[in-house]
């Protein structure tokens, strides 16, 4: 067990409790069982087979990822101390959106890829941890994944020059860059992996322009993501950048986050 120190579950508000991911793991359940197909049953089946003596293991869980989670968030808090000076970033790859029917195009390996040969060609040599999430968005009818990282404010000017070419601004992307200062570091060390991608829904203000909304998938929409989903491991959605896992630790270079 984490030290309470270090477990987010104490030092997040609002994390998810296992109650709540088992009550969502059948919520999924049920979504794949009325889907009737053969995928859909066999995922179905293995979330149910999910118990503390064989964990599945899979992202397509949410009792196997909040777990994840709360390791990554622990590895993290032991990484950086509380007076680190560090960033939190999102970056939306525009580019890489495919349609409704295109979820089997996401390769999270792909994108990891992409994203460490851009910060090794911007000179950022780490350390940087981070995750693949995504989103579907209802007005242009594209899945979107994008990237949660953390990274020291050292490496500000060369991630914000590999910004500037990289990620720029499109139809119904106005912001495909966030950047925040990390001032609460369990909650935003959690987000970088989260559990569920959203469905983003756009309106018409009432005071004028655009605004937006996230609401859960709809069912098919759910259905197929939790279908994509179950294919990867846990691990697939993790991005590290100068770190390496070593058992279940986080080291950089040679120096583990804890005692060994």
């Amino acid at each position: 067990m984490p030290h309470p120190d270090e477990d987010l579950r104490r030092l997040q508000a609002g994390f998810e409790t296992y109650r709540e991911a088992e009550e969502e793991r059948e919520f999924r359940i049920q979504a794949l069982l009325r889907a009737a197909s053969k995928k859909a049953i066999c995922v179905a089946d293995a979330l149910a087979a999910c118990a503390s003596n064989r964990r599945c293991l899979r992202p397509s869980c949410p009792v196997c990822m909040g777990r994840f989670r709360l390791w990554l968030g622990e590895q993290q808090l032991k990484l950086w101390p509380d007076d680190s000076d560090l960033r939190f970033w999102t970056l939306i790859p525009v580019s890489l959106a495919v349609g409704v029917d295109g979820l089997a195009q996401i390769s999270p390996k792909q994108l990891r890829d992409m994203l460490r040969q851009q910060l090794s060609r911007a000179g950022v040599n780490g350390p940087v941890t981070g995750g693949i999430d995504g989103e579907y968005d209802q007005e242009r009818d594209v899945w979107q994944p994008h990237f949660h990282l953390i990274a020291p404010a050292a490496s500000d000017a060369k991630i914000q020059g590999m910004v500037k070419r990289a990620y720029p601004p499109a139809p119904g992307i106005y912001r495909p860059v966030v950047r925040l200062p990390v001032n609460d570091r369990p909650a935003l060390f959690s987000y970088c992996l989260k559990s569920y991608w959203p469905e983003r829904v756009r309106f018409n203000a009432d005071k004028g322009g655009r605004r937006s909304r996230h609401r859960r998938l709809q069912e098919g929409r759910h259905v197929a993501w939790l279908i994509w989903r179950h294919e990867f491991s846990l691990a697939d959605f993790l991005f590290l950048s100068g770190v390496r896992r070593r058992g279940c630790h986080l080291l950089v270079g040679n120096r583990p986050t804890d005692t060994e």
